[in-house]
């Protein structure tokens, strides 16, 4: 083949070019061209080459295994067609869970599943994603009288390595070991975790310690939780201590220039595109803290992929945190404040209180919300929802909805009525989304696109000195960090707790989190050089 670099039809089929020497690994998927392996974007066309699994990538993922219990009782001596009658609904039903909260089935055992989230794109909740999915799949066994057993362990593999007798993907290293080893120590109906895994989610979910258990194979005792539940939703980075801020500045300036420009009534809508792990939560809390620092009102909502609650759920939100309904406030107290805030902002729109009461499931049988046409109902609630925002913020204000990529249509209506009247409003509207969402309003005035870019390799470094220190002993690794983080801060910290699970990093320091969905944890051991 032909080198891209010395122009000799030296390039091996490994990518190697055996004049040169340089690597060519990294294969564009659009046209075939060779690329450096440290290449972003394509030579030839463009495409960029970071969403492209590289044979042999180290990754910090979540794996899973998950076994049917008394899977051979089932059957027993019966006619093996049996199986086909009882196994694959089992199976099917986890593999629904595991399809739902975006894992990847690695391996079909017949009786189980082997399961990472994480690959083959990158995830930054991928352990909250496989503790959601296990719970799921062990309720959803339970209601139809079949036990599981499930072991997780969060940790750092190799990906994308094809198996030379299957062909297919394999994945290996220690942390697969690991999540089988806990699925076998499991009692029935339950999910083991390591702490690993558990710190990750214990802002999220709720678990029972059952200390250091020995594992066959592993030299030291492993502390292993037992996943009992969920704990309600809450917003990433609240109420939690953060480390420095890297790399960010010129976009934290962006939103507050827009924020300025609301204070003098030109409202702005800014919308945030970037690829999972380079930050997007991470800028919406730091300028959110700045925004609260100064008692300025901000109001925040969600999406998520795994919301079934029904449409409209980050609306219902959004309305609450609106007009500070808490979650103890009975239907009445609820519906006073809708209403006192109604009055006093916007007193032309009292008609529509019952309206909203309803909209909201505190109605007021007393006073109920005249019958009307749904598309009727839904036209007045969205004309509501903009009147709010153009003429309910006297004093300016932040509404902050993020990952709207996962909206449904009739949510999106309503943040579309939002940026359409936000120009004349005292408020700024920051929204989150993936890049492959085409939002419907970017042409609309007081609209800017504002989007994030990996971090700078000085950045990177910045960030990792921050999280480990700066004694020479932490040099290889922080510039192995650098390296592998392709300047995605998400990655560089995952590696960084990696290392720090496997005792291979500390600092006597706190690894803040950058990334959205993630806790400070301690670092309590040394570098080995």
């Amino acid at each position: 083949m032909l080198c891209p670099a010395c122009r000799s039809e030296t390039l091996a089929e490994d990518g190697v070019c055996r004049s040169c020497g340089l690597s060519f690994s990294a294969v564009c998927p659009n046209c075939q061209h060779p690329n450096l392996e440290t290449a972003r974007f394509c030579g030839a066309c463009g495409e960029r080459l970071d969403q492209v699994q590289p044979l042999g990538e180290r990754k910090v993922v979540t794996v899973m295994f998950a076994d049917i219990v008394g899977s051979t009782e089932l059957i027993g001596d019966n006619d093996p067609e049996l199986a086909l009658d009882r196994l694959p609904p089992a199976l099917a039903r986890m593999g629904s869970a595991v399809q739902q909260y975006h894992g990847t089935i690695m391996r079909n055992m017949g009786d189980g599943l082997m399961v990472i989230f994480g690959v083959p794109h990158a995830q930054e909740d991928h352990a909250l994603r496989a503790c959601q999915a296990a719970l799921a799949m062990v309720q959803s066994s339970r209601d139809n009288g079949i036990g599981l057993r499930v072991g997780i362990h969060s940790g750092e593999i190799v990906a994308g390595v094809p198996d030379k007798f299957t062909k297919e993907q394999g994945v290996y290293g220690a942390a697969v070991h690991l999540a089988s080893r806990l699925e076998h120590m499991a009692q029935p109906g339950d999910i083991c975790v390591t702490e690993s895994t558990f710190k990750l989610v214990q802002g999220s979910c709720d678990g029972r310690a059952l200390g250091h258990q020995d594992v066959k194979g592993f030299p030291r005792p492993v502390a292993v939780y037992r996943l009992i539940g969920m704990k309600p939703a809450r917003a990433p980075f609240r109420d939690a201590v953060v480390g420095a801020y890297r790399g960010r500045d010129a976009e934290l300036a962006v939103l507050h220039d827009a924020f300025a420009g609301a204070e003098r009534g030109e409202g702005k809508a800014i919308g945030i595109s970037a690829a999972p792990g380079l930050g997007k939560s991470r800028l919406c809390f730091e300028f959110a803290r700045v925004a609260r620092e100064r008692l300025v009102p901000v109001q925040e909502a969600r999406a998520s992929p795994y919301d079934h609650s029904g449409p409209l759920q980050p609306l219902l939100e959004f309305f609450r945190n609106f007009f500070r309904i808490a979650s103890t406030d009975d239907a009445e107290t609820a519906r006073a404040k809708i209403a006192t805030r109604i009055e006093s902002s916007v007193p032309h729109l009292m008609d529509d209180v019952a309206l909203l009461s309803d909209f909201l499931g505190i109605r007021d049988a007393q006073a109920a919300a005249p019958a009307m046409d749904p598309k009727v109902r839904h036209a007045r609630l969205v004309n509501l929802v903009a009147s709010l925002v153009r003429d309910g913020t006297r004093t300016p204000s932040v509404i902050i909805i993020e990952d709207i990529h996962w909206l449904d249509e009739a949510s999106i209506e309503f943040v579309s009525a939002l940026v359409n009247v936000v120009h004349i409003s005292r408020a700024l509207i920051i929204l989150t989304y993936r890049p492959t969402y085409q939002a419907p309003w970017t042409d609309g005035p007081g609209f800017r696109e504002l989007r994030l870019d990996e971090l700078r390799d000085e950045d990177v470094s910045a960030l990792t000195r921050d999280l480990v220190g700066d004694h020479p002993s932490t040099a290889p690794v922080r510039d192995r960090i650098v390296e592998r983080s392709g300047g995605n801060p998400f990655f560089a910290e995952e590696l960084i707790r990696s290392l720090v699970d496997s005792g291979e990093l500390d600092g006597g320091r706190v690894i803040m989190r950058h990334s959205a969905n993630r806790r400070p944890r301690p670092c309590r051991r040394r570098f080995k050089p």
